[in-house]
């Protein structure tokens, strides 16, 4: 087993350099979508639900269905780039998925839209938690930041 370092070491001495970058640009839009659902969408979801009545005194349950709601929305969204994205990257020499646009039409002429959405349910279930988490921790440092600005 390697650690992050000698990882990296092996990549570079079998591969190269550029093979660290290897589905860089898939990874890039995965995140940017993803980063605008937990910091963006959950809070928009979540203050939406709070004027609801039936959330209304408990802010908990709507940042938890808020936050679920973004991140059901957000992971299903996106889960097809992470899986064009992992195939790139496990394919260090490019010769099944040169990249990621190739690899969805690969995936999808040997296994249909189904293909592109393996794992879903999984990723669903941990993006959520770390939508919650993530957005109660934006609210809590704008919370903050708030006070200091006013001391």
């Amino acid at each position: 087993m390697l650690n992050p370092i000698q990882t990296a070491r092996h990549i570079v001495n079998e591969h190269g350099t550029g093979a660290l970058f290897r589905g860089f640009s898939a990874c890039a839009v995965r995140e940017a979508i993803y980063t605008a659902g937990y910091l963006g969408l959950a809070p928009v979801f979540t203050s939406y639900l709070t004027n609801l009545e039936m959330f209304q005194g408990n802010s908990l349950a709507a940042g938890i269905f808020g936050a679920s709601a973004a991140g059901i929305l957000v992971s299903s969204i996106t889960h097809p780039v992470d899986t064009c994205k992992t195939c790139v990257q496990s394919d260090m020499l490019g010769q099944k998925y040169p990249s990621a646009l190739r690899t969805a039409w690969i995936l999808l002429d040997q296994g249909g839209v189904a293909s592109l959405f393996k794992g879903l349910i999984p990723r669903v279930a941990r993006n959520c938690g770390a939508f919650f988490i993530c957005m109660t921790l934006r609210d809590k440092a704008i919370d903050f930041t708030t006070e200091q600005i006013q001391l």
